[in-house]
C-alpha cells in the first residue's frame, strides 16, 4: 500500500509499505497531491518493468534500490539490505505491494 504523508516542509511524499507495515521504499517530497498520485499511479501501472527498478550499493557495501519515475530519475529509494538476496527480495516486495495500487493518505 501507498501512504501518503506531509513531511516537515509540508511537502508530499509516499512511503511503499507491506501488509505488515514494514516501509519499503520512500520517496522524494512533491509540492503538489496530484504529483504524487500521478507518480504512485506510473509506479503500479509498470511495477513489473524491470526497468524502473535502479540497483545500487552505498560507500558501505549496502544495497539498495531506487524506483524510476517516467524521466527515469529516482522517485523513491528502498531501505539498505546486507546481501543482494535481500535486496531482490525488496524489490520482489515492492512488486507485489506496488501492483495492488491502494492508496492510504495519512495528513
Amino acid at each position: 500500500m501507498f501512504y501518503i504523508e506531509k513531511n516537515k516542509e509540508n511537502n508530499y511524499v509516499f512511503h511503499l509499505k507491506s501488509d505488515d507495515k514494514h516501509i519499503i521504499a520512500s520517496s522524494k517530497a512533491y509540492t503538489e497531491i496530484s504529483e504524487i498520485k500521478k507518480e504512485i499511479d506510473y509506479i503500479a501501472k509498470n511495477t513489473n518493468l524491470d526497468r524502473i527498478y535502479e540497483r545500487k550499493t552505498n560507500k558501505s557495501g549496502q544495497f539498495y534500490f531506487n524506483i524510476l519515475d517516467q524521466s527515469l530519475k529516482a522517485a523513491a529509494a528502498s531501505q539498505l539490505y546486507n546481501s543482494k538476496v535481500g535486496l531482490e527480495n525488496g524489490i520482489k516486495a515492492a512488486k507485489e505491494f506496488a501492483k495492488q495500487h491502494q492508496i492510504k493518505k495519512v495528513f
